[in-house]
This record gives structure tokens, sequence and C-alpha cells, in this order.
């Protein structure tokens, strides 16, 4: 994806102010070995979002890389799903008070939404936004700019 990008752009150096991941993970082409993207795929942007197939530790470096993204990086959104794994929270936990000790912080970490969405089905992911957000310890580290 980021050649295809690269192809694109030939040299020029956009400003990507919106990321969005979503849906199933690229496979790859060498058994047991995890796609990732650099960081200077989205080192620019200002919003970013993660549906649970990327922000899942399916990802290592995921959460790693988001620490270095720069300080323009205001908004993240991340798709969430029932039975989420823990580690989860604790990664976002972990990310938006390293970018508050970088001078960096996060304005807003909110829910992804996914358009043409039934009610009830809007409903059940508002309600397990409310719980994954609840449960996280980090208000006092996000900073309205």
């Amino acid at each position: 994806m980021l050649s295809d990008w690269l192809g694109v752009v030939y040299g020029a150096d956009p400003n990507l102010s919106f990321i969005r991941f979503d849906g199933r993970q690229p496979e790859s082409r060498v058994k047991n070995e995890m796609v990732t993207f650099p960081p200077s795929f989205f080192v620019k942007a200002k919003v970013l979002e993660f549906g649970y197939s990327f922000a899942r530790l399916g990802y290592p470096d995921l959460w790693e890389h988001l620490e270095r993204v720069g300080p323009q990086l205001a908004t993240l959104r991340l798709g969430v799903i029932e039975g989420m794994k823990p580690e989860i929270a604790q990664s976002v936990e972990k990310l938006v008070k390293a970018r508050f000790n970088k001078s960096m912080p996060l304005e807003k970490l909110e829910r992804m939404r996914i358009e043409r969405m039934s009610e009830e089905d809007e409903k059940k992911a508002e309600r397990l936004w409310e719980e994954f957000r609840g449960g996280l310890d980090i208000d006092q580290y996000l900073s309205p700019r």
C-alpha cells in the first residue's frame, strides 16, 4: 500500500491529515510476518482512525509508532468490539500518557463511526464505546487546543 501511495505522489510531500485503517489487515507474503505501516506514512496526520482489526495487538508497533506522530495529531478514533482484549485499553492509556509527557497531547479519543449502521447496531456500538472509554483513566492527559 505504501509503495502504491509513493507511486501516486512521486516525490511530493502531501499532507495526509486524515487517515483511516479499517477492515482486515493485508496478508503477509511471508508466513508469520506481520505487515506494518511505518510512521512516515501517517506522521503528519491530524486525525487517525483505526478499526479493531488494526488496533489489536496483531500490529505490534502501532502504539509505539503513534507515540512518534507529530504534535498536530489531535484526534484518535478507534473501533471497538464486544470482548475486546484489555491489552488494547492498556495500550491506549500508555499512548495518551506518553504523548502528554512529550508535550503532544491528544485533544480527543473518540469512537470510530461506521456509515449505514442500523439504529440497533449504533446503540450497541455506543454502549461498547462507553464501557471501553469509561475504563480509561486519561481525561487529565487530553488537552483541548
